[in-house]
């Protein structure tokens, strides 16, 4: 399925869910002090690279019959990828809850390059553009402080922690053509590369902040809700001592080499809990009036 499409659909699904839901919501206030909830969570997210130092395999002195080269990345909408995993909640009081997440993350972005060359004894011009799409998949393990800002059954949320990457695996595609016009299209294209890993040329580890907000429906026996958050790299992601070892052979073919990069990313997620204990011991729906 078209990942926009999903995006689309969980939105609009849950716009129905809490508009429903919401028409009871006041009968009942949320008692969570010290209940637990499992569950899981899926959706999709969107990666924003910080480039914190270009490299380059050939450099130009921008003087006639000297290579010339750039990179721009894509973008936000261009590298949409997918996370799922668990969802754990601890009710530290009413309004607060310790939040474990534990799931596999994939990163998505793309860039482009072009070369050009002009040849000064018989005066012919060279041109390629490629377009790099990378596919970064880790093992994460977020924890967070929620807070929720009310304590109806419908209510919104605030959270905020850290989170550690594992690198489960890494590959990278190249498309070609030889017409530099600011895109290449990977479609159509028959010049696609094969799919290589780049595992070797990023660290097994990466850290960052989270934070987020979102919407919950607490119904008798299960919590829906969706949340949206951001999360920002503190590490840079490339190994840089195996930066311009060729483990692909893309280097020596593409004359491609990753930049030193942090990653930022947003992610819309759909989350479906349920309570660990029977309803009836777990009471977390009281009346207004208590």
């Amino acid at each position: 399925m078209n990942k926009q499409y999903l995006l689309k659909g969980i939105l609009t699904s849950l716009i129905l869910v809490f508009a429903i839901a919401n028409t009871n919501a006041q009968d009942y206030y949320v008692y969570r002090k010290n209940k637990v909830f499992i569950g899981i969570y899926g959706g999709v997210n969107f990666t924003m690279p910080e480039v914190i130092k270009s490299y380059s395999v050939i450099n130009s002195d921008n003087q006639p019959g000297n290579e010339k080269a750039y990179t721009e990345f894509s973008k936000l909408k261009e590298n949409m990828s997918n996370q799922f995993g668990f969802y754990f909640t601890y009710g530290l009081s009413n309004q607060f809850s310790l939040v474990f997440k534990p799931g596999y993350h994939t990163y998505r972005f793309n860039y482009l390059t072009s070369y050009s060359w002009t040849d000064t004894v018989e005066f012919m011009n060279t041109a390629k553009e490629f377009k790099h799409r990378q596919n970064l998949s880790y093992f994460t393990l977020p924890v967070l402080i929620r807070w929720d800002l009310a304590k109806k059954r419908f209510t919104p949320f605030i959270q905020v922690g850290g989170y550690c990457d594992i690198l489960h695996q890494a590959n990278k595609s190249i498309f070609t053509d030889a017409t530099i016009d600011g895109t290449v299209d990977h479609k159509n294209n028959l010049s696609e590369t094969a799919n290589q890993s780049i595992s070797k040329h990023l660290k097994t580890f990466s850290a960052g902040v989270v934070g987020g907000i979102g919407l919950s429906y607490y119904a008798k026996s299960f919590t829906i809700g969706v949340e949206c958050n951001y999360r920002y790299g503190l590490m840079n992601i490339f190994n840089d001592r195996q930066r311009f070892a060729d483990h692909t052979g893309f280097t020596a073919e593409y004359l491609d080499v990753m930049d030193q990069i942090k990653l930022r990313n947003i992610d819309v997620q759909l989350v479906l809990t349920f309570p660990v204990h029977p309803l009836p011991d777990l009471n977390i729906l009281r009346r207004s009036k208590y």
